[in-house]
């Protein structure tokens, strides 16, 4: 299970690497095999990559292993848990967003989701930072039930449900 979520930041940041590196029309795609060859090993987590340029696919295929302990290569058709690694890609939209001006990280929660938990008190800024005391490991639907572990701003405890 490990190798397999290991695999998972490997295969988007692969993905981006990809399209931004502007080598992935169809004369050039051994430069993307050769950006993967350090992890397409049958002992090694990979990755799947799908490169698409103005509209057409011009590369599908895996890397590497999807899972080492069960021999598992990857393919196009990898699925892969992705759990935290969209925090990071929230965050970073958040960020743009505030840049802009169109979202403020020091607005309360509660000014975008109306009905989350204690959001009054928890802050955009809280949420990415973990500073939010949220409980942990559970939906967000069981959050709305649970008070706040501490005051927002005064701690650190990682949280899904930011």
């Amino acid at each position: 299970m490990m190798h397999r979520i290991c695999a998972a930041p490997i295969c988007f940041i692969a993905f981006f690497v990809s399209l931004s590196a502007d080598v992935v029309d169809e004369s050039r795609t051994g430069e993307v095999d050769k950006l993967f060859e350090p992890v397409n090993g049958d002992k090694t987590p990979g990755a799947a990559v799908l490169v698409v340029r103005d509209g057409q696919v011009v590369l599908k295929k895996g890397y590497g292993m999807a899972d080492v302990a069960s021999s598992l290569p990857n393919t196009p058709k990898t699925r892969f848990l992705l759990a935290s690694v969209t925090k990071t890609f929230t965050a970073t939209a958040i960020m743009q967003l505030h840049d802009r001006g169109l979202l403020n990280i020091d607005d309360p929660a509660s000014k975008y989701v109306p009905d989350f938990a204690n959001g009054d008190k928890v802050k955009i800024r809280h949420l990415l930072t973990h500073t939010g005391g949220l409980p942990d490991f559970m939906s967000y639907e069981q959050g709305l039930a649970k008070p706040l572990e501490f005051e927002p701003g005064t701690r650190v405890s990682y949280s899904h449900i930011g």
